[in-house]
């Protein structure tokens, strides 16, 4: 699991799409987008409010 935070979607499709492991045919990538509201005290910067 790779957790990114980006305003873009079709960015992130971008990045793993180029990604070697993934030219490669080795792994697949799949973008599940979510809201974090509650985090850990070191990933506050992170919150977002609804």
């Amino acid at each position: 699991m790779i957790i990114a935070v980006a305003g873009d979607r079709a960015r992130n499709e971008e990045v793993t799409a180029e990604d070697p492991f993934v030219t490669a045919g080795v792994c697949a990538y799949r973008v599940t987008e979510f809201t974090a509201t509650k985090t850990a005290p070191a990933l506050e910067a992170y919150r977002e409010t609804l």
